[in-house]
This record gives structure tokens, C-alpha cells and sequence, in this order.
């Protein structure tokens, strides 16, 4: 009787290009210099991760990072990572109520697309 093997595990994509083309942007939230926030809320194959998974550099947003300036004590990336996805997220788009996870979710593709899409211009 032969083996049935499990479906591997697609590989996460990896781009230290793209990452260094993020960096390069101000934070979304404040407009500090930021880092490349790889945003695993989102839940789609595309970018979005999954258990113990990192997720596509594709998903990467720049926010800015208490390593970049000490004194930020209120960093949006450490904010991001103790509010939760749809907390931040929705209360960036000054929306909090019932409906912050669509809005969170329009929120960051909304800014995912139009790095895509700078990316892609840079590119050609």
C-alpha cells in the first residue's frame, strides 16, 4: 500500500527589494520614517500569512517603529501589534463601530495596492 503524502505548504514569497522600496515611504498612520510591516490580518492567499506563518512581503505597509526613534513611545507598529488588526486599522480610518473589520480590510489594500502599483512603475 503506498504512502499519501500531504500538500506541501506553498512557499511564503520573499522580496528584500520590494521590502527596501516600502522603507522608503513615511508610515501610513503618522508619516514618520518607517519600517516594512508585514500585515497578516488581511486573511487572503495572496499576501495574508497563516498559523506560525509569516506572510508575503507582498503585504508589507511601512509604519513606523520604536527602533527608528526611541523617543516614539507611541510607535504605530508596536500600536498595530497591541491593538489588533481591526482596531488599528478602523480607528486610522476614523471609523469605530461594527463595521471595522471591512473597514481595516479597505484601509490597508487600498495602501498595499497603491504601493503595487508604484512598485510596478518603478520597475518598467
Amino acid at each position: 500500500m503506498g504512502v499519501i503524502l500531504s500538500n506541501p505548504k506553498p512557499k511564503t514569497y520573499h522580496n528584500e527589494k520590494y521590502l527596501a522600496f516600502v522603507r522608503e515611504h513615511p508610515c501610513l498612520v503618522c508619516g514618520k520614517k518607517a519600517v516594512a510591516h508585514h500585515e497578516s490580518g488581511l486573511g487572503i492567499g495572496l499576501v495574508g500569512g497563516g498559523t506560525s506563518k509569516k506572510c508575503s512581503d507582498l503585504a508589507a505597509v511601512p509604519l513606523c517603529c520604536r527602533s527608528i526613534d526611541e523617543h516614539n513611545y507611541n510607535a504605530c507598529h508596536q500600536r498595530r501589534e497591541d491593538e489588533g488588526y481591526a482596531t488599528f486599522w478602523g480607528n486610522c480610518g476614523g471609523i469605530i463601530n461594527n463595521f471595522n473589520r471591512l473597514n481595516a480590510d479597505g484601509i490597508v489594500m487600498r495602501e498595499i495596492i497603491k504601493l503595487h502599483m508604484e512598485w510596478i512603475e518603478k520597475e518598467k
